[in-house]
């Protein structure tokens, strides 16, 4: 969980945040419609989602890992 939570941070939301840049651009200066402004702003919105998803699980199972041990990591 811990390595899918860094691939998320390191890859995958700066790839969809520099898309969306990109688009909303594009759709400043004219070269494209609102509806790509859209679906780059849903796609950024659902790797959010499962990144958040991700480090939710990640999350639980350091508790769990923390409360079968007795210990605090």
């Amino acid at each position: 969980m811990k390595k899918q939570a860094k691939q998320f941070n390191s890859v995958l939301l700066e790839d969809a945040q520099k898309l969306l840049d990109g688009v909303v651009y594009k759709y400043k200066r004219g070269e494209t419609d609102i509806l790509e402004v859209l679906i780059a702003q849903r796609t950024y919105n659902e790797i959010m989602e499962q990144y958040i998803e991700t480090l939710k699980g990640f999350r639980s199972s350091l508790i769990e890992l923390e409360r079968a041990c007795g210990c605090s990591l």
